[in-house]
Order: structure tokens, then sequence, then C-alpha cells
């Protein structure tokens, strides 16, 4: 190797001219349209399967696999079931997803159901608790009209149940005023007066309420109260307090 002259550049050295190797070569690169097919591949089959699995889903959610096939209640007394399931719209295909506050809104329009809960058993079955509405006294006007505590008229039929219950009545008021029933309710202030009477002696003594026939509502809001045997036990008001009472009407002969 010799020394360069002053003044003369050294000569260049050449590297052999071949394939470049950076992003502008990349399709040279042996496997690379392999890797491609395998992300599209992927990027394609994600959406797709996720657009699958829900469809599935969907269809299982809508098909006979959550069909409601069964309806079970509790609490049930005097309600017919299948009244009940036609009222919550319970007899045409309906899956076990579908919006249960619209079921209990049907519920809750029979007139026999105070109070409605609803729930899922999966996969195909609804479990109903039902609060009825229980007989707690007759109004007597022409006929015998089952009241429930809230003086609501029950569409039952007495002869059919043969309920023992008191029979209320306003005989001793006059048929001048305005009906005591209206719109399957009681109404009149005086007569839901009397029914809670009935009512608070049933809770408070109901050894005396097993005595009572018929509490009659009389003019100036008196009351009075046949037992059975003949006794007959009266007041001056219909909200006269039965604590003060109980003890002289259990003294009455029977």
């Amino acid at each position: 190797m010799t020394a360069a002259s002053p003044g003369v550049r050294p000569a260049r050295r050449f590297r052999p001219v071949g394939p470049r190797r950076g992003p502008a070569n990349r399709r040279f690169q042996p496997g690379l349209g392999r890797r491609r097919r395998r992300r599209v591949v992927v990027v394609v089959a994600v959406p797709l399967g996720a657009a699958l699995v829900f469809l599935a889903g969907r269809m299982a959610f809508e098909g006979e696999l959550f069909r409601v096939r069964e309806v079970g209640f509790r609490g049930l007394v005097n309600a017919q079931p299948r009244v009940l399931v036609a009222e919550a719209g319970l007899a045409r295909k309906r899956s076990i997803f579908d919006d249960l506050s619209a079921v209990r809104a049907g519920l809750l329009r029979d007139p026999l159901v105070r109070a409605a809960r609803v729930r899922r058993e999966l996969p195909g079955r609804l479990v109903v608790e039902v609060e009825e509405r229980r007989p707690a006294a007759y109004w007597s006007e022409d006929l015998l009209w089952p009241l429930d505590a809230e003086g609501k008229v029950l569409p039952l039929d007495p002869a059919h149940f043969g309920w023992d219950l008191p029979i209320l009545m306003a005989g001793g008021r006059g048929g001048g005023g305005a009906p005591a029933l209206q719109a399957g309710r009681l109404v009149d202030a005086e007569a839901r007066a009397l029914l809670r009477l009935v009512i608070g002696i049933r809770d408070r003594v109901p050894e005396i309420s097993r005595r009572i026939s018929v509490a009659e509502l009389g003019a100036e809001g008196r009351v009075s109260l046949h037992l059975m045997g003949g006794a007959r036990a009266s007041s001056g008001r219909s909200d006269f307090g039965w604590r003060r009472r109980s003890r002289r009407w259990l003294s009455c002969p029977t």
C-alpha cells in the first residue's frame, strides 16, 4: 500500500450493486404475500364472527330456547290463572326477555289484583306473585256487592263462594240521596266510615266480628250492629270508638 501523493485524491471504492433492503423493496422479501393475506383474513374474520355471534344470540332469545313456556302463580285465592294469563298478554308467543312492566300493568287491570310482582326463571318460566283483593263485607243495594277493604266492588258471585261476611246497608237514610256505589266503588262518605268500622272490629276484636250479621247506617249517621241471636248494639255516629264499646258488645246475649 503506497501513500497518496500530495494533492491527489484517493480513488473511491465501489460496492457491488444489488437489491436494496429498504422499505421500497419489501415486495422482494420472501413470504410477505402470505403475511398480508393472513392479516386481511384476521381483519375480515373478527367483525364477521362478532356479527354471527350477535345474530345467533338474537335468534336464541327470540326463538324457542327463551320463549315463555310456563307461567307459575303464587298467592291466588279467587282469581283464575287463565284470566290473568290473557290479561297480562302471555297467551301469545313472547320472549322471556320482553319488558315485564307491561305484563305487570296487564295484571293490575284485573279487579281482583291489588299488587303483582313478576320475575324470570331461565330458560322459559315466569313466576307471578299476586296479592289479591280480599272481600271484607257486602254492600246491600238491590243486590249484595262484595267489597274489599278499600271499598272496591269485587266481580264475584256471593252465591258461588258463600263467604260469611257482615252485610252493610243504609236502610234508614231514605232513597233520596245519590247511590253509595258509583263506578265500581263505595263513594258515600258515611258508608265508607261504616266499612272502616266493621274492618276495625274484625282486625282488633274478631270474637265480636264473627257475631255481626248486619251493620246498618241510619239517619244522621246512626249505626246499628245486628248480632247473631237477636242482640243489637247502636251508636250515634258511624266512626264511634269500638274499643270503648267492645266489652258491652261481648256481654250481649247470643
